[in-house]
């Protein structure tokens, strides 16, 4: 999503409004990274084009001097290359009432989205984790879920429209090419496979050879 709207491509076959992404990495900035440089190859669109500024470490949205900091290089990524379009927080902090409020702050000082990665209850899968006083101030919720290597996003909350279909989708792995060391480096992308619930991509060994020779 963040590429997509980064780059103005569609998000399989969602059309997007093209404009800056702010993505706080909480935690996993590494394979964020990866991650978006595997969507540039896989689609073959150079990431210096594409207006995605992830964070080097986390940011405690909570704390005043951490917001402040990153209200302020926000306001510098704006004035450089316009307001953003989105901001990403993942994963989200504790402190739910202070949490939303701030959240609440940053979409109206930057006239953008806001997009929280949240987990599922430990005992409750389909109900998100912690607070319900988070879901009563969301516009949109959508549920990632995994079955076997099928994907699914499912709308759980829409505000002001109706709910949208679900999106399924693979993970399709990537060759990334090899580190200095020589050890060959993958990431993946996703790969959308219709509205329906989709049969599983497994390939047998015969199949995945066939596969790999096709592309070769």
């Amino acid at each position: 999503v963040a590429c997509s709207i980064g780059s103005g491509k569609d998000f399989h076959g969602r059309p997007v409004v093209r404009g800056p992404v702010i993505y706080v990495a909480g935690e996993g900035r590494r394979g964020v990274v990866r991650r978006s440089n595997a969507w540039g190859k896989a689609h073959e669109i150079d990431l210096t084009d594409i207006a995605l500024y992830i964070s080097r470490t986390s940011v405690g949205i909570n704390n005043g001097n951490n917001l402040s900091e990153l209200k302020a290089e926000i306001r510098r990524i704006a004035e450089e290359f316009g307001s953003p379009a989105l901001i990403i927080l993942d994963t989200l902090a504790r402190d739910m009432t202070s949490f939303i409020a701030e959240i609440d702050s940053l979409n109206d000082e930057f006239n953008c989205a806001s997009l929280i990665v949240h987990h599922a209850g430990h005992g409750e899968k389909g109900r998100a984790r912690g607070s319900s006083a988070l879901k009563g101030a969301l516009d949109a919720e959508y549920k990632i879920s995994k079955q076997e290597d099928r994907i699914r996003m499912s709308c759980s909350k829409m505000k002001d429209d109706a709910e949208p279909e679900p999106m399924c989708f693979y993970l399709i792995p990537v060759d990334m090419g090899k580190d200095e060391a020589g050890a060959v480096i993958n990431s993946a992308v996703l790969e959308f496979r219709g509205t329906a619930a989709p049969e599983s991509a497994r390939l047998t060994k015969n199949e995945q050879f066939a596969v790999k020779t096709f592309r070769e």
